[in-house]
């Protein structure tokens, strides 16, 4: 059986900016040696610009034409605030959309974010899944981040992770450690912990993880930015460290390309491969605008799946510690199993269902990615 190395980085939320719009986003895949036609997204916006629905639709092969997969349908406040959003898969049996996530935001006076309650549609209705609580200093920089799950024999939300942010004097992110609830302890155990370094611009240049383990903080992984004359974003390197080197050693990469006003064209993810000290492709983005003035953020979950194909189990690696909720579908859309869990790492039971292909969804900290993964 051929292997395909696929890793599809959604984008969400955020790509609208001073009234300009990215209108479609082309995904590749690095199939075989060369670029394969992957999916395709595409956003619609109401007359005061502001998102209402993102459509993903998937290269079929078998057509040579791209197939509605999912979708999410924002509803808005009238500053533009997103008021709340609703993830479905398309059901190919049916011919209708099944619901899969809803999210409900609330704001300060400010218009920064209070709350986020995510629900899961679960027997015909929303049922709570997790909520997310933020705080601001007086100069309105985020301070604190509170993540707790839906407890079901409770009814209600416990504490899972917290983030303790220290900001520069202008409002950009210095330092920040994450907390995970100990249920046996009733207190908060320190997981995870960033310390940002930036340029004369304010951008970020270095981003350096440490994890707790055994008392002690130690180096995990690295984030390397570098940016043209212009002040526009190039590169984005992912090291992890190697204990037995006692160095960063290459995991990943995006290479940016950008159209002469700093707007995104094009973006290429690699995967550093240690047997022949060289980066493979992984997957490819092609950004088309409403017009050429626009700006688009971007909004990813970064994982691999191995083995893949595989028989018994399927490993999902995450770049950060964080609960995660993971979902398999067949080719046809129709939801197989839902996993969650909290951790960097999970290993997937699939001896039983049939062999195939299937579609993996990865949602965590309010991202969505997805890969497919072939069952022996």
């Amino acid at each position: 059986m051929k292997k395909t190395i696929t890793l599809i980085l959604a984008v969400i939320l955020s790509i609208t900016v001073y009234g300009q719009n990215v209108y479609t986003i082309i995904y590749d895949s690095w199939t075989s040696g060369s670029w394969a036609n992957s999916s395709k997204h595409i956003f619609t916006y109401d007359v005061n610009d502001y998102l209402i629905k993102k459509q993903i639709q998937r290269w079929d092969a078998q057509t040579n034409s791209y197939k509605i997969y999912s979708q999410v349908n924002y509803t808005n406040n009238s500053n533009g605030t997103i008021q709340q959003s609703i993830f479905q898969i398309w059901d190919n049996g049916t011919s209708s959309w099944n619901n899969l996530e809803r999210k409900t935001y609330t704001y300060n006076v400010f218009d920064k974010p209070l709350t986020v309650t995510y629900e899961g549609w679960q027997s015909g209705s929303w049922q709570n899944l997790k909520k997310y609580f933020f705080t601001y200093d007086n100069n309105g920089y985020l301070t604190y981040e509170l993540r707790q799950s839906w407890d079901t024999p409770t009814s209600s939300f416990q504490n899972g992770l917290q983030f303790n942010y220290t900001n520069n004097e202008n409002g950009t992110v210095q330092h920040y450690i994450e907390q995970t609830w100990n249920n046996e302890t009733n207190s908060w155990d320190n997981s995870k912990q960033a310390t940002y370094t930036y340029n004369a611009f304010d951008k970020p240049l270095t981003i350096i993880t440490d994890k707790w383990t055994n008392g002690n903080w130690e180096n995990y992984n690295k984030q390397t930015n570098t940016y043209d004359a212009n002040g526009y974003l190039t590169n984005s390197l992912q090291q992890n460290w190697e204990n037995s080197t006692n160095s960063y050693k290459n995991f990943s990469q995006i290479n940016y390309t950008n159209n002469d006003d700093g707007t995104l064209h094009q973006r290429i993810s690699q995967i550093w491969i240690n047997s022949t000290n060289s980066w493979n492709n992984l997957d490819r983005g092609t950004y088309i605008y409403t017009n050429t003035v626009d700006v688009c953020d971007r909004d990813e979950v970064q994982f691999t799946v191995f083995p893949n194909p595989g028989t018994d189990n399927i490993n999902i690696s995450l770049e950060s510690y964080s609960e995660t909720i993971i979902s398999v579908l067949d080719m046809q859309g129709k939801l197989i199993m839902t996993e969650r869990f909290v951790g960097s790492q999970v290993s997937i039971d699939v001896k039983g269902i049939p062999s195939g292909i299937y579609l993996l969804i990865v949602q965590s900290d309010g991202k969505i990615g997805t890969t497919k993964f072939v069952k022996d």
